[in-house]
């Protein structure tokens, strides 16, 4: 699952990315340390749209970013 939440977290389609954005957020709020595991392969995702040009996408990124550390 975690797979195909990053290949749509990185889709050109700013709504889809938005949506992988928040559910990952979500999941970080949820599952906390079990998404350790997972931390390299998600932020490189999240540190390439925390600088898209999209002011939402970018802001969804960083609010998945606090949601991370304030979890993991």
């Amino acid at each position: 699952m975690i797979v195909a939440l990053l290949k749509l977290a990185d889709s050109l389609r700013s709504a889809v990315s938005r949506i992988a954005l928040m559910t990952f957020a979500d999941m970080f709020l949820s599952l906390k340390r079990v998404m350790e595991p997972f931390l390299n392969m998600i932020v490189k995702i999240l540190m390439k749209r925390s600088g898209d040009t999209n002011n939402f996408i970018a802001e969804e990124a960083d609010k998945c970013f606090s949601a991370m550390v304030q979890n993991c």
